[in-house]
This record gives C-alpha cells, sequence and structure tokens, in this order.
C-alpha cells in the first residue's frame, strides 16, 4: 500500500505502482518490446511482471541468487540483450542512495577468468 484513502471514517489502501509503470511503459514502449528483462526480483519486481503479463510482454528475472524462472547476473551474454531489448531495473543499484552503481557488469566487457 502506498495511497490511503479516508472515505467515511475508514482507511483504504491502494497501490498506484503497477498504473503508474505501466502508462510510463506504454508512453516509450515500440513494437520490437516484445520480450523483457527484469533486474531484481523483490515488490517492485512482482509489480513489474504483473503489468508486462497484462500486457503480454514475455520476460525473463535476473537476480543475484538462482530461482526458478530466474538466471543469474553472470548469464547475462551479448546474444540475451539482442534478444531482449526492454531491459528494466528494478535494483535499488542507479538510484540516489546508490549513485553510479549498476546491477550487473557491463556484459560487452571482456570477462575475466
Amino acid at each position: 500500500v502506498n495511497t490511503v484513502k479516508i472515505e467515511g471514517g475508514k482507511k483504504i489502501g491502494f497501490n498506484t505502482d503497477a498504473y503508474g509503470f505501466e502508462q510510463t511503459l506504454l508512453t516509450h514502449k515500440e513494437s520490437f518490446h516484445r520480450q523483457a528483462l527484469i533486474l531484481g526480483d523483490g515488490a517492485t519486481a512482482k509489480t513489474v511482471r504483473y503489468v508486462l503479463d497484462k500486457l503480454g510482454i514475455n520476460f525473463l528475472n535476473v537476480s543475484r541468487t538462482g530461482k526458478p524462472h530466474t538466471i543469474t547476473y553472470d548469464r547475462i551474454t551479448p546474444r540475451l540483450l539482442q534478444e531482449y531489448l526492454l531491459i528494466i531495473n528494478t535494483t535499488p543499484l542507479g538510484n540516489l542512495n546508490h549513485p553510479g552503481q549498476q546491477p550487473a557488469p557491463n556484459p560487452f566487457s571482456r570477462r575475466r577468468t
């Protein structure tokens, strides 16, 4: 719940994240956005999955830990990025509290073994 409406002395909770994400996505979505990589697997990722599913956009979750229907960041390859042209970051990295940080290493950089 991120929005509370008081009606008749009763508090009613709503979550506006799905609506806000959907409207933003529809503003920027192109016809070639048929698949998406979702970086992160927390509550925000769950909201994003709900919207993508509603819009018929296939998705793949990427996380630090292996979970069902999820890959780890080290499995991101240039080829995968050619297939998934829509990338949605639901991690806190890159926001105000984590400036300059990235959710994963650049997959185009040379791998070190």
